[in-house]
């Protein structure tokens, strides 16, 4: 599915009825509300950048987001909410930046290795680990040099959140066997 900005309002608007229209809508909820319609300009924004670098935006059915170098596309889940979309979409695009730049000079044991016994080793998982880091700092410059509305402390959750999977997939690959696929 393609990124169109008045289907994720109208989402987030029925969301936001709904809570009301069963007696459950606190101020909470109308912030929220008006986080997510912040988050759909950002998210505007982005696809809008993402295109006019040649990258492809679509969401899916998928958890989180992923970045595909080969076709330069980008998919991200269509189950978060669009706060966390935006993130995810940051993060991902903090991915086509590495790899523009740094793919096989710093990062070369990471994601772009095709040995089967390179990706084996713990360098090859620590270097992947080291370029989601960078991929979450330049994810974040990107959100400012376009002047988005992210903000700090949300991004800073998300990420984190994301990171401990990563290291956690870093000392015990079986356990997270997908980060590796």
């Amino acid at each position: 599915m393609e990124f169109d900005a008045e289907i994720w309002k109208q989402k987030a608007w029925a969301r936001y009825t709904r809570r009301v229209q069963t007696g459950r809508a606190g101020k909470a909820d109308e912030t929220n509300w008006a986080f997510e319609v912040l988050a759909i300009r950002d998210l505007y924004l982005l696809v809008d950048w993402c295109s006019s670098h040649k990258l492809k935006v679509s969401f899916a059915k998928k958890s989180n987001g992923e970045y595909h170098s080969y076709d330069k596309q980008i998919i991200v889940s269509s189950h978060l909410n669009p706060r966390k979309q935006a993130v995810v979409l940051l993060h991902e695009c903090g991915h086509h930046l590495i790899d523009g730049q740094d793919i096989q000079d710093r990062f070369a044991l990471g994601y772009s290795q095709v040995d089967p016994e390179i990706i084996k080793t713990f360098p090859h998982r620590l270097a992947c680990l080291e370029e989601e880091f960078e991929a979450w700092h330049r994810g974040w410059k990107l959100a400012k040099r376009l002047n988005l509305t992210v903000d700090r402390n949300y991004f800073d959750e998300y990420r984190i959140k994301c990171l401990n999977s990563y290291i956690k997939w870093s000392i015990d690959p079986k356990k997270f066997k997908d980060l590796n696929e």
